[in-house]
């Protein structure tokens, strides 16, 4: 109730709820935990960790995505409508892949990725290869406006980079 009477009132404070972390999600697999208080009985959410809406998706997840985006808890789906409000979406979209890999890059600046994490980066870029897959040029312009700097690995080193600092090699004059 209370962030939809804000919605109307307080658009400022809203937007700034996307970027706060405030929704927790468990840091393990859920596995319908409750609680009893007296005669009442509520959920539990098993060690629970609070992140932003750009880590939560009330929907199903891929499983390569974890921990960086997280399914939203069962025990919280019936206010998702309220969550709405504050950017969760019920599907992955390329906000999503972009605040991903920029928190990838921001971990291991001038590091080699990890085995562990260079394949989340990887199946983070055949998502966003789905994502922008599109066939009408009207989405792939709007795409191409959502998107800001992308962090990408480097095929040499194995460290992420930003996308306008690398270069494609397409042809044997750069080999």
């Amino acid at each position: 109730k209370y962030l939809y009477d804000k919605r109307t009132n307080d658009t400022m404070f809203l937007q700034s709820l996307r970027t706060k972390p405030c929704i927790p999600v468990s840091a393990e697999e859920e596995i319908g935990t409750i609680a009893m208080y007296g005669s009442y009985t509520f959920p539990l959410i098993p060690r629970p960790v609070l992140v932003n809406s750009l880590q939560v998706i009330a929907g199903r997840i891929d499983e390569g995505l974890a921990p960086y985006i997280n399914s939203l808890p069962r025990c919280l789906n019936e206010i998702d409508g309220a969550l709405e409000l504050i950017g969760v979406c019920h599907t992955v979209d390329l906000r999503h892949i972009q605040y991903m890999l920029e928190t990838i890059y921001k971990q291991f600046t001038d590091q080699m990725l990890t085995p562990n994490d260079a394949r989340l980066v990887r199946n983070c870029i055949l998502k966003l290869a789905d994502l922008l897959d599109y066939t009408d040029q009207d989405k792939k312009k709007e795409a191409s406006k959502q998107l800001k700097t992308l962090y990408l690995p480097s095929i040499t080193d194995n460290k992420m980079f930003p996308s306008t600092s690398l270069l494609f090699v397409d042809s044997d004059r750069y080999k």
